[in-house]
């Protein structure tokens, strides 16, 4: 018994030098060691999020009074997805998120100062010493562990669904370490794609239901060229680099690929020639051609090659 009272003791005053080592503006923010100054709004007194989680938030941003970016219009009414991982930076709003747990809402501000330290990454609309603030509200947290379950119960409930797509359909295929399926139709005479070169491709994608949602064999979609990209480098989905890298040119094929290695959550809105759009976790089917293949563009060695965020490769 004594024992236990010296234990929340101990808690009490470490709780107490906590609370009262930060400081408060006369108006209520709580000052965040990197600066940032906080409020809460709604507290559920949930887990809070950590470093690896991701969180989902409606955000927003005012300058002074005005509404400056807003999530929700920006977002069609829906979260933006946002991995936590700390920062150093005074203005960054990591500390502040890594308070919030699932269902909080609070306020965050700071100087535009702070946050536009170049003057010339200033837009014209912020002007220096400007206030502001960020409403931020935590829809949705998962942790690591969520995210690995969430991600297996996905993959398991789309392999039933592939399996059936590629029995209903009647289509002898290969299925990959991955989840895909590859299915050649025809196959071409001429040198294996591999990885790290650019390939000449002729494609039409479809939904598991049969939407067709891009083409560029299919004039309605206004864009009949072929479609050149380097293999392996990550500028297409996952399913692509690894389907068109076992074939040959001239090889005909059908890949039905889970939407893990496809677009994942993302969405893809609605257009003319396919006003459904690419729903979230669709898996997605690709009838492709392998028109030719070819060596990357070798790059001179006097010509520094330079990424976008200026530093030097």
């Amino acid at each position: 018994m004594k024992n236990t009272i010296k234990l929340v003791i101990v808690f009490a005053v470490v709780l107490f030098a906590a609370c009262k080592s930060e400081k408060k503006t006369e108006d209520g923010y709580t000052i965040l060691d990197n600066g940032l100054e906080m409020m809460m709004l709604e507290e559920k007194g949930g887990p809070t999020a950590d470093s690896g989680f991701i969180a989902k938030l409606n955000i927003a941003v005012k300058v002074e009074d005005s509404v400056v970016f807003d999530s929700k219009k920006m977002n069609g009414n829906k979260p933006v997805v946002q991995p936590i991982s700390p920062g150093k930076n005074i203005a960054d709003l990591m500390e502040g998120f890594m308070r919030l747990s699932q269902g909080d809402k609070a306020i965050f501000r700071i100087l535009s100062d702070s946050i536009f330290k170049n003057p010339q990454q200033r837009p014209p609309f912020i002007k220096a010493g400007d206030i502001m603030t960020w409403e931020v509200e935590m829809v949705e947290l998962q942790s690591p562990e969520d995210m690995e379950k969430a991600k297996s119960e996905l993959a398991e409930k789309e392999g039933g669904l592939l399996a059936t797509y590629i029995k209903d359909n009647n289509i002898t295929a290969t299925k990959t370490a991955s989840g895909m399926y590859i299915a050649v139709t025809k196959e071409g005479t001429g040198e294996l794609v591999g990885t790290g070169r650019l390939a000449k491709m002729n494609y039409t994608g479809r939904l598991l239901d049969g939407t067709k949602f891009d083409s560029n064999v299919d004039p309605k979609f206004k864009h009949t060229d072929p479609f050149e990209f380097p293999v392996g480098q990550g500028s297409v989905i996952k399913g692509w680099d690894e389907g068109v890298a076992t074939l040959k040119v001239g090889s005909k094929a059908t890949f039905v690929i889970p939407s893990g290695m496809a677009y994942g959550e993302r969405e893809t809105p609605g257009n003319e020639a396919n006003p459904k759009g690419i729903p979230a976790n669709s898996p997605l089917v690709f009838d492709v051609e392998v028109l030719g293949v070819k060596d990357m563009p070798k790059r001179d060695p006097q010509q520094p090659q330079v990424s976008a965020d200026g530093t030097v490769k």
